[in-house]
This record gives C-alpha cells, sequence and structure tokens, in this order.
C-alpha cells in the first residue's frame, strides 16, 4: 500500500516537472488562445431582447354562461360552429402554436414585407443613430434589392418558409406552468426592431384570432336565424334564441376590446442593454480551453518522444 501511494506520488512529480520544463508552450498556447477568444468575443455583434408577459382572457365577459349553455346543448352548438373547448386551458397552447407557425408568419410578411431582411439579413446596430447595416453580399439596403447567390431549392429573397427558421431562432414563447400566463420575447441585433416586432407579433394575434372568431360567430348567427324558421317547439326556440344571445354578445365584446384573446400584463419594452453575448464567459471560456489543449500537446509530445526511444 506505501509502495503504491509512493509510486502515485512519484507519477505527480514527474508529471509536474515535465509541465514545469514545458511552461513556455503552454504559457504561449494559452495566450494565443485568449488573444483569439477576444477578438471573437469583439466581432460577435450585441444582441437585445424585448419580452412581455400576457394572459388568456375569455372572448366574452358571460363566459360561465356561456360554458353552461352551450354544454347543455353540445349537440346544437357544434353545428353552429360554437367551439366548447375554447374555454378550457388550451387556449394558451394554442396561442402559442400560432404564434410559432408558418402561417402566421406569413401573415406578418404580408402586412410588413421589410421584416424579411431585418431578420434574415441585418448586419449591425448603431446606437447612436438607431439604424442598421445589412450584408452588402445578402441585401443592398440602398437599392432596395436582394443580391444573394442563388442556390438549390432557394430563391434570391428567402421564403416565408426559409425565414421561418430564423424567426423562431430569435423568438421564446412558453406558458408559465404555476399562473398560466405566458411569457414571450424576440430578440435582434437592434433593440428597436425587437421591440417593434413583438409589439406587432402581440396585435396580429389579436387581430388574427378575433377576425377568425367573427366569421365564425357570423356562420353561427346565419346557421340560427334560418334554424328559426324551422322551429316548431317552444323549448328548442327558447335555446337558439339563447345561442343568439350568446353570438351577439361576442361578436359586441369582439369588435369593441383591441387586445381580445390575449392581454398585456407586462408591456414590450426597447431593450437599453445587451442580452448577449456574454463577452467575459467567451473569453474565460476559450482561454481555459487553449489551456487544456496546451497541456494535452506537452503530454502527447512526451509520450511520442518516450515511444520512439524504446523503440
Amino acid at each position: 500500500m506505501e509502495s503504491k501511494t509512493y509510486i502515485n506520488q512519484l507519477d505527480i512529480e514527474t508529471l509536474v516537472k515535465l509541465l514545469w520544463a514545458n511552461k513556455k508552450i503552454i504559457i504561449s498556447i494559452t495566450l494565443f488562445f485568449a488573444m483569439v477568444s477576444i477578438i471573437i468575443a469583439l466581432s460577435i455583434q450585441n444582441k437585445y431582447t424585448s419580452s412581455s408577459l400576457v394572459k388568456i382572457v375569455n372572448s366574452d365577459e358571460q363566459s360561465s354562461n356561456a360554458s353552461s349553455l352551450l354544454s347543455s346543448y353540445g349537440g346544437l352548438a357544434s353545428l353552429t360552429g360554437i367551439d366548447i373547448s375554447s374555454l378550457s386551458d388550451e387556449k394558451a397552447s394554442y396561442v402559442i402554436a400560432l404564434i410559432k407557425s408558418k402561417k402566421f408568419l406569413s401573415e406578418l410578411l404580408k402586412k410588413d414585407d421589410s421584416l424579411t431582411q431585418k431578420i434574415f439579413a441585418m448586419k449591425k446596430f448603431y446606437p447612436e443613430s438607431g439604424k442598421v447595416d445589412f450584408y452588402n453580399s445578402i441585401y443592398k439596403q440602398g437599392e432596395d434589392k436582394w443580391v444573394r447567390k442563388k442556390s438549390v431549392g432557394r430563391s434570391i429573397k428567402p421564403s416565408y418558409i426559409e425565414l421561418h427558421e430564423y424567426y423562431l431562432s430569435s423568438l421564446d414563447i412558453h406558458k408559465d406552468k404555476d399562473s398560466g400566463f405566458i411569457k414571450i420575447s424576440f430578440t435582434s441585433k437592434s433593440p428597436i426592431f425587437a421591440f417593434n416586432m413583438l409589439e406587432m407579433i402581440l396585435a396580429e394575434t389579436n387581430l388574427y384570432i378575433k377576425e377568425d372568431e367573427l366569421k365564425r360567430v357570423e356562420d353561427a348567427l346565419k346557421y340560427l336565424s334560418n334554424k328559426l324558421e324551422t322551429v316548431t317547439t317552444d323549448e328548442t326556440l327558447s335555446t337558439i334564441n339563447q345561442l343568439i344571445e350568446v353570438n351577439l354578445k361576442k361578436e359586441a365584446l369582439a369588435n369593441i376590446n383591441e387586445e381580445y384573446f390575449i392581454k398585456k400584463i407586462d408591456y414590450p419594452f426597447i431593450a437599453e442593454s445587451k442580452s448577449s453575448p456574454n463577452r467575459a464567459v467567451i473569453c474565460i471560456l476559450l482561454t481555459f480551453l487553449g489551456f487544456l489543449l496546451s497541456l494535452a500537446y506537452v503530454l502527447v509530445r512526451n509520450y511520442l518522444k518516450n515511444e520512439d526511444q524504446r523503440s
């Protein structure tokens, strides 16, 4: 046992002497990686994040009464297009899936086509002026012209399908399990664009769902109005009138409320400080990697040297 301890101590002493003898190599490699890490850290553009906390709101103020009524007449409600499940917690999942979808991005691009170059080709943001530069090899800002090389399956101007990957990489949206609220954020090299983009996403989400709901309400009212002409029993007539009243209330509230489906709790903001990169961490990690590689280089070189001497 003592001999084994002695051997371990001897090995450690030998290793320390070997590393000390090659300290110049270790320091040189480590310093090289330190310098490279500084260059890399400084070359990475700042990114800014704008975030917001939102909650799902009921599409009408009488949701509990409406839910009770529709549950009692589920068959008729399904024919009118009234979705009972929309009153459940699945609303949050629907909003998240909608905002992440390619369809939603295509609708955003219809409202503002300049989103394509701001998401895909932005190079640098200038805090002093608030202006941005774009990669000249991709998009010429002065000429408003896409100039990137055409590749297989890709057009010169990125399609919304290609852009969708970049959109998702800048977007972060999830539901808080405890509160049920939705946290959403958007990241860009420009804090102004990050803020504007997030505002647009929230506004268009409300508008998109509102228009869809109004279309369903319109179809439901047409169906119920036609049904009134064929109904003979007082009970069914009363039920249809109540369903019409529910839909009229939903229609009125949809037209009145700007924040129809999602309501802001914490409003989007223009970030005053960057969210990334963490240059200190980059420098520390790359420098430490250089140190480890220098140790590995010394050990491997010494091992190969000993092997040559034995042979």
